[in-house]
């Protein structure tokens, strides 16, 4: 090869290498990219505690609303035995009638 040439090869290489070394860099940097997203990220098993964890406080707070319902229906049934004590007893103003 003349001079001429191997100043051509030596800029096609140099070219190459060059391309070659952004290209390496923009995919390292998309890696590193999503290795930061990867630590936002939920796991399986996490996420699964958290829909047990949910589920387990439905759970609670539907036996909480069941014992409250219960409660209400006593203090209702309370309350309709006193007025009827206080109908039955003639206690309404007009004599039992």
């Amino acid at each position: 090869m003349n001079d001429a040439q191997q100043g051509w090869f030596n800029a096609v290489i140099t070219l190459l290498v060059t391309v070659v070394a952004f290209m390496l860099n923009i995919y390292r940097r998309k890696v590193d990219k999503l290795e930061s997203q990867h630590i936002k990220l939920v796991t399986r098993e996490e996420l699964q505690r958290h829909m047990d964890q949910i589920r387990d406080d439905r759970l609670r707070m539907h036996d909480e609303n069941i014992e409250r319902l219960k409660d209400i229906a006593a203090d209702i049934r309370a309350v309709h035995i006193r007025v009827d004590q206080v109908f039955s007893n003639g206690k309404n103003g007009n004599g039992g009638k």
